[in-house]
């Protein structure tokens, strides 16, 4: 009846062992002041690429007339589907 008791008592506290954590995902930021537009593109550019859809996260950036001056060569490939 002993080793059963201490059989059981063993079970009990192997199973208390600490739980492995895994580690938070990427979260990005939803929060952008109430109409600042550019933020807002850029956050949804950002979830955009992340969800695997690069190409619309380009096309959505080259929107901007500033960003696709600079990204001129980025956007005239990313332009035509």
């Amino acid at each position: 009846m002993r080793v059963i008791s201490k059989y059981i008592a063993l079970v009990f506290v192997a199973g208390c062992s600490p739980v492995i954590e895994m580690p938070a995902p990427i979260a990005y930021p939803g929060a952008c002041p109430v109409g600042n537009l550019h933020c807002q593109r850029n956050a949804d550019a950002q979830t955009l690429a992340y969800i695997g859809q690069p190409h619309a996260a380009m096309l959505l950036m080259c929107t901007d007339e500033g960003l696709s001056q600079v990204m001129q060569e980025a956007c005239d490939i990313s332009l035509p589907l």
